[in-house]
């Protein structure tokens, strides 16, 4: 996003490895460039980060996955962050079904891809109503994960790769995230907000 738009940028990830090296590559390679990382959580932001404050833009990709149970918070701080009117928050990512999982998709998602809890889209836009934030649009672009999905089943099919847990082939699985995403039990969702 800086390089596209000279915008000044700043990240935020809970793992201050991730955090340092951020930083020292954006330093090294981009050194022209306004972009700064912290250690923090997006369920409640460092005071530096909200000392930048309000940003034009917020971004969220396929990272709230891993807090639905922290989905108010997360919007809260996307409303403390957020420019009132001319603000925008793009958030993409995983959902759950507006039902409970299955013991399958249980097995051959959540615990694939470390998700301990997935809101449906009921409950994510009723949290995001919640907070204030305002729908401009919204996308489900769940076709779009299992198009991804059987692609990756079938590299993964042609070298017999296996998956982390050592007795399923991640093939296997990969066709059963497809399976969930046609059933509903797994969404993907592209949603574009404002504040008020």
């Amino acid at each position: 996003i800086a390089r596209a738009t000279g915008a000044q940028c700043t990240g935020v990830d809970f793992t201050p490895e991730n955090v340092e090296k951020a930083n020292a590559v954006s330093k090294e390679r981009y050194p022209e460039l306004n972009v700064r990382f912290f250690v923090g959580s997006f369920t409640d932001l460092p005071a530096e980060v909200l000392a930048d404050g309000p940003y034009d833009i917020i971004v969220s990709r396929v990272a709230l996955c891993h807090a639905h149970s922290n989905i108010h918070e997360f919007f809260e701080q996307v409303k403390k962050a957020l420019k009132p009117r001319t603000g925008r928050a793009i958030i993409n990512d995983f959902l759950g079904g507006d039902g409970p999982p299955s013991e399958t998709t249980l097995e051959n998602v959540y615990q694939r891809m470390h998700f301990t809890e997935l809101k449906g889209p009921i409950q994510w836009r009723r949290a995001a109503d919640e907070a204030g934030l305002s729908l401009v649009y919204y996308e489900d672009i769940s076709e779009h994960l299992a198009f991804g999905y059987s692609q990756l089943e079938t590299v993964a099919r042609k070298f017999n790769i296996m998956g982390a847990n050592g007795d399923t082939l991640l093939g296997d699985q990969y066709r059963e995230s497809v399976n969930a995403v046609q059933k509903q039990e797994i969404v993907m969702n592209l949603a574009h907000y404002r504040l008020l």
